[in-house]
């Protein structure tokens, strides 16, 4: 839990990623074999929308965000569906 403060853009994102967890949002989860890359589908706020999102663990820093996508519209990165996902 600790790595998702360190890697957000911001306390509230990593407290959100979480909470998706939590409501049970992700869905669809895969692991890659070598376990570095994560990828799932997550229900948006409205519930009518569905994100695509991956995160590749071998990349992930706090210097870069590069390491995770979404189809989400939300300008932060990584954004709270792929802090949920790690």
């Amino acid at each position: 839990v600790e790595i998702l403060f360190e890697l957000a853009s911001d306390a509230a994102s990593a407290q959100n990623g979480l909470k998706l967890v939590r409501e049970k949002k992700l869905s669809e989860l895969r692991v890659s074999e070598d376990l570095s890359r994560l990828s799932g589908l997550c229900a948006g706020s409205d519930r009518r929308d569905v994100y695509q999102v991956s995160v590749d663990l071998a990349e992930a820093r706090a210097d870069s965000a590069a390491y995770a996508r979404c189809t989400c519209p939300s300008m932060k990165a990584p954004c709270k569906h792929a802090l949920g996902l790690m």
